[in-house]
């Protein structure tokens, strides 16, 4: 797929490899179209690597570009963010745990212009990594870089956040 990137493999006790990353869903090679979006996959092998099925989990809302650093940030920061996923495979219950950070539900002017970031953390879970159940979560305030990890059942996230920050600009 064409701009996948941010790739994070899990290998199950079974042999089979696991791959999360971030790409696109194109209906021409230009990637231009009203219905190409990013999105976030998993590419599945049982065979060691050798060949791989894929499965789209969702939709991944980029975050906007900032034009004076050319990367896409933060609303009132300067630094690249990434909408990349996590994965993590619990070898108790067989199960995939999966979270990202992206920008759904951002507010833009109707002309497609940033006014406010909002980075919400969305988790993914699956047995086999082909169907999965989405979830997001959030508050008003941006989380990004998110961190997964999955044991017997439970599943555990961590993100950086504006929350604690009583201008809810700073992370």
């Amino acid at each position: 797929t064409p701009f996948s990137q941010g790739s994070n493999p899990q290998v199950a006790r079974d042999g089979t490899v696991y791959i999360a990353y971030e790409g696109t869903e194109c209906a021409t090679l230009a990637c231009d179209g009203l219905d190409d979006r990013d999105v976030t996959v998993v590419a599945r092998s049982t065979d060691h690597g050798r060949t791989f099925s894929h499965s789209i989990v969702d939709t991944n809302f980029d975050f906007p570009l900032n034009e004076a650093v050319g990367s896409l940030t933060l609303t009132g920061e300067n630094f690249r963010i990434n909408s990349y996923p996590q994965v993590a495979y619990d070898p108790v219950t067989d199960r995939l745990a999966l979270s990202w950070n992206d920008d759904r539900n951002g507010r833009y002017t109707d002309d497609g212009e940033s006014i406010r970031t909002n980075g919400d953390t969305i988790v993914a879970s699956s047995r086999g990594g082909r169907d999965w159940t989405v979830r997001v979560i959030g508050t008003p305030q941006d989380e990004v870089f998110s961190a997964v990890a999955t044991l017997a059942g439970s599943v555990a996230v961590s993100t950086y956040t504006r929350h604690y920050d009583p201008h809810g600009v700073g992370l």
